[in-house]
């Protein structure tokens, strides 16, 4: 018997958007104090600013919950919009392009388990009511 389409594209979505919100976090740890620290006294602060509204997300990515995937979203439109910021502020450098990139395949991915996710709630609702 294969295994339910639908429950297979919700988990590679879930496990997709793990990766993607685990790079995010990488690339703004990495950037902040090794790769191009900013010319601050205090680097935690910066980092702590740009890391903290994904690190809230931590127990929800890692549960799975699609509720808090679809406010994760909303919150990686947040970073998107920094990356592409950074982007056209420093064309030749890496940080702007993989923080767009890594957000907007984020919020697809999420967006993705989330309708997946509901459409799998939904049935088994259906079918457990009749």
């Amino acid at each position: 018997m294969s295994p339910d389409p639908l429950q297979r594209n919700a988990d590679g979505a879930l496990l997709m958007s793990r990766v993607l919100y685990f790079a995010i976090l990488t690339i703004i740890t990495l950037w902040t104090f090794i790769i191009d620290p900013p010319k601050v006294d205090h680097l935690l602060s910066v980092w702590l600013v740009q890391a903290v509204p994904l690190i809230l997300f931590l127990p929800a990515v890692l549960s799975g919950a699609p509720k808090a995937q679809a406010w994760l979203c909303f919150v990686v439109l947040f970073y998107f919009t920094a990356g592409v910021l950074n982007t056209f502020a420093a064309p030749t450098e890496a940080f702007g392009w993989l923080e767009s990139i890594l957000s907007a395949l984020l919020f697809c991915s999420s967006m993705m388990y989330v309708r997946w996710k509901y459409q799998l709630i939904n049935r088994t609702h259906t079918h457990t009511q009749q």
